[in-house]
């Protein structure tokens, strides 16, 4: 008895490293997938003279031209944020006619961007 229990061991040690072998084989298969698609989805993207430009803004201006609304996901607190989202705003005005602005602020600077000299003023809240 105890020589079969040994083994049925053996061989549930066998089965478990033959599965992990094949499931880590199949992780790193999905890692070169998800690389590969990063890859191949990545474009770059400056600002220069407060414009976007290279390939990246080339196709979010081409892409822009089948959506109402963009979307943008940044890191809080960033200075160069809304450096590259006042140069965003300008190229999708630009190149598809976008014509709103929505951001997410917090309640003191809301107040101070509705004051009158802020206002309407583009120029004056986006350097405030």
């Amino acid at each position: 008895m105890k020589k079969n229990l040994l083994n049925q061991f053996r061989e549930v040690k066998i089965h478990a490293t033959i599965l992990l072998l094949i499931v880590s084989q199949n992780c790193f298969s999905q890692i070169s997938l998800i690389d590969s698609v990063i890859q191949k989805n990545s474009y770059v993207i400056n600002v220069e003279n407060e414009k976007l430009t290279g390939p990246a803004a080339e196709f979010l201006a081409k892409t822009a031209k089948d959506c109402q609304f963009m979307a943008l996901g940044e890191e809080h607190n960033v200075y160069d944020i809304p450096i590259f989202t006042t140069a965003l705003f300008a190229l999708l005005q630009q190149s598809n006619g976008f014509q709103y602005l929505a951001t997410e602020q917090d309640p003191v600077r809301s107040q101070i961007l509705s004051r009158p000299e802020y206002r309407g003023n583009r120029d004056t809240a986006f350097h405030y």
